[in-house]
Order: structure tokens, then sequence, then C-alpha cells
């Protein structure tokens, strides 16, 4: 619920903020298929084995790396994105979109 509140937010500013030349989006940087500190710590910080075991999941067959999230970013400050206002940009190869999610490892004891 707290992620629809953000879009709902998004799309409220961008309506406030459309007269004032402001553009408003977001980006949600999906769920889980980013290579992170965070995500590849669920995985006791073996990268290759985030790798092997969430990227089956994805769409794109592979994990988001962080130029991933941050090419689309820059696009959306370009002026090539200059009419583009109240979008909400799903990056992250739909890790969060239904696909099966790697269960965490055992925990150590």
């Amino acid at each position: 619920s707290s992620k629809g509140g953000m879009v709902a937010l998004t799309m409220a500013m961008a309506y406030d903020h459309f007269h004032d030349h402001v553009r408003v989006n977001m980006v949600i940087p999906g769920g889980g298929g980013i290579v992170t500190g965070m995500s590849v710590g669920r995985f006791g910080g073996d990268v290759d084995k985030f790798t092997s075991r969430v990227a089956p999941g994805t769409a794109a067959g592979r994990v988001a790396t962080p130029m991933d999230i941050a090419k689309p970013v820059a696009f959306l400050l370009s002026e090539d994105a200059a009419v583009i206002s109240g979008t909400v940009l799903d990056v992250g190869c739909f890790a969060n979109q239904g696909g099966p999610v790697p269960a965490l490892p055992p925990a150590r004891h």
C-alpha cells in the first residue's frame, strides 16, 4: 500500500505543478532483481549465487544493475523527456511482476 500511495502522490504532484513547468516522475527499482548490498546479502554476499537464483525469475533473464536504474533516471532528467510527467517507471527486469521469487537461503545458526 505504501507504493500505491507514492504512485498517487507522484501523479497528484505532477498535476499540481504542471503550470509551474515542474516535472514529477517516479522510478520504482524493481523488487529484488537489482544487485545491491542488501539484495546480495540475502545470499551471504555471494553475487554469483544471487544472480543464478534471481535471474531466471525475471522477464529479462538477468538481474538489474545500478546502471540499469541510472540510465532511465538520466533520461527522465533530460530535455528528451521534457513532456513526460506523472509517469511511474518500473525498472528491475520485472522481478516484482509475479515471476518466481527465490526463497531465502536457510538461516545460519
